[in-house]
């Protein structure tokens, strides 16, 4: 169970235990539908889909923070992967990847999204490329046409910049590091997803 799961996390760190919140957001006396949000100690939050129990909706939410905490362990090893004192592009689709929440010095990152994800509004410390779009996959459509033009010959003058690391949840970026590498840049795939 994702409940007991996510409790376990914070315990086993030390931390504060996630507070739940249910609300009940329709359905008939005898059949009720629920949503439910957990609130984690650092103060990020994560909404159930609408379920049919209270206990459907906290596992549901719970489970979203999971994957949020794991995606978010996993980014800290990808981005120490990262050979040091190297400049280094970090492409992120933010439609279906978390971002890091450090910048290591000597890196770039650029965060690419659509007008149709949840990450739109949402603040970040990088640059971010932004199509109008309602198309679930525009933005890696918007990163892959991007990393087109910068393998033009015109941004070929960057020397310096060699390594080139892709952050997405989705398979339709994966032919994109044989290509870069096809161009001299030293580029790999990182799965990662919301």
């Amino acid at each position: 169970m994702e409940k007991n799961k996510l409790q376990e996390y914070f315990q086993k760190y030390g931390k504060k235990l996630p507070i739940y919140d249910q609300i009940r957001c329709g359905g008939t006396d005898h059949n009720p539908m629920w949503i439910s949000t957990v609130i984690l100690p650092s103060g990020e939050q994560f909404t159930s889909d609408v379920c049919k129990t209270k206990t459907q909706s906290d596992c549901n939410s719970a489970k979203k923070a999971l994957s949020y905490l794991n995606s978010e362990r996993k980014q800290s090893q990808v981005i120490s992967e990262i050979p040091p004192n190297t400049i280094t592009l970090i492409l992120i689709d933010i439609d279906n990847s978390l971002p890091p929440k450090e910048i290591p010095k000597d890196h770039c990152i650029i965060g690419f999204n659509s007008t149709y994800s949840t990450s739109y509004k949402k603040k970040h410390n990088f640059m971010i490329k932004t199509i109008d779009s309602g198309y679930k996959d525009a933005a890696d459509h918007l990163m892959g046409f991007w990393l087109g033009k910068m393998c033009t010959s015109k941004f070929k003058k960057l020397k310096s910049l060699r390594n080139i690391f892709i952050i997405s949840g989705d398979t339709s970026l994966e032919n994109l590091p044989i290509l870069l590498r096809n161009e001299g840049y030293n580029s790999k795939m990182i799965r990662n997803y919301h």
